[in-house]
């Protein structure tokens, strides 16, 4: 006699769901409450947010095409997407930080237009900033003495702290930096989109070589300032280290070098 509804009848085989795998990775606020995974419109798992900050997590999906939805505690969407789970395969997606709004990816796939350029892109991680911002990047250094601030024609606007700026791309220093010259580096000034006030980094007195500046972190370590040839980096502009300063730091959140 058949007790459950799962009987087959004898001789008839058996068929379990196969399964692929789910890996996802990223950073958020320390302190944010777990992420939520939805499979198919169905609450599947969380992501909880450790004591650094970092989310990790690795589950078993049923084989086939699935909706993948991630939600904030809130039940906010941040992102769906559909992906086809097989048996034996990880779908692994791209590196996230969480910003406590939105979920902002790596992009694994864009490189500089010119072999040994660099690609920066943007985003606003401060509270202390304007909802929009301009950014432009200008060229440093000291000659005969002299520091001298150099337009280079590198701008965007629209920067926000729900999503990546587009890319700029920026030459070799060397490439720029007339004979002679020392301490060429690359500097960041922001502006408020909507008045143009400078909110975040100008030099009150451009000869002077006493004071400091935001220097663009360009390279794979979230604080150098070395040069990397065809580095893909993707920075968030973090609060000043005090209320009395406009100088802040860019913390490299994505960096890679293209292929």
């Amino acid at each position: 006699m058949c007790i459950f509804s799962a009987c087959k009848k004898e001789g008839e085989i058996v068929a379990y769901p196969d399964f692929g795998r789910l890996a996802v990775s990223g950073s958020a606020p320390v302190g944010s409450k777990p992420l939520l995974i939805q499979i198919d419109g169905q609450l599947q798992d969380s992501m909880v947010v450790g004591s650094t900050g970092g989310v990790n997590k690795n589950m078993i999906i049923q084989s086939g095409k699935r909706k993948l939805s991630i939600l904030s505690h809130e039940n906010k969407l941040l992102i769906d997407t559909v992906l086809n789970f097989t048996v034996g395969q990880v779908n692994t997606l791209p590196v996230f930080l969480y910003t406590g709004s939105s979920l902002l990816f790596d992009d694994p796939s864009s490189k500089p237009s010119t072999a040994g350029n660099v690609l920066f892109r943007f985003v606003n991680n401060s509270s202390t900033l304007p909802d929009l911002m301009n950014i432009e990047i200008v060229l440093i250094y000291t000659q005969s003495g002299a520091r001298k601030i150099v337009s280079i024609d590198k701008k965007l606007t629209g920067i926000t702290r729900d999503k990546f700026s587009g890319y700029l791309e920026l030459a070799p220093l060397t490439s720029l930096t007339p004979a002679g010259a020392t301490g060429a580096t690359y500097l960041i000034i922001g502006t408020n989109s909507a008045t143009g006030e400078v909110v975040m980094n100008v030099d009150p007195v451009p000869a002077s070589t006493n004071n400091t500046y935001t220097t663009l972190r360009y390279t794979l370590a979230t604080t150098s300032t070395t040069f990397v040839p065809n580095a893909v980096v993707s920075l968030g502009i973090g609060d000043p280290a005090s209320a009395s300063t406009k100088i802040r730091a860019s913390k490299a959140i994505f960096a890679r070098i293209a292929n």
